[in-house]
């Protein structure tokens, strides 16, 4: 399993949580607060986890749109793979 994460400006929420929302059905999102070039930035995280590399690649067309979106010059995807176990 993989967990993405896409750091981006923290603007137009509702409009990017329908954004995720239309590629993942479960995903997680943090407030965070970032640098970015040396100026201080309020930030969406958004966790993604995937079960296959291809996914992950849907995870950075999606981090695509959102950078368009935004109008930013980049959105930040970060990849590892990690175990996962629900716990019942």
């Amino acid at each position: 399993m993989y967990e993405c994460r896409l750091y981006t400006e923290n603007k137009n929420r509702e409009e990017l949580e329908k954004f995720v929302s239309e590629y993942f059905d479960s995903f997680t999102v943090f407030m965070a607060v970032g640098w970015w070039k040396g100026d201080k930035e309020y930030s969406l995280v958004f966790e993604i986890l995937v079960n296959h590399p291809i996914d992950v690649e849907k995870v950075r067309a999606l981090g695509d749109m959102i950078r368009t979106f935004n109008k930013q010059q980049a959105v930040l995807l970060t990849v590892k793979e990690v175990v996962e176990t629900i716990i019942h």
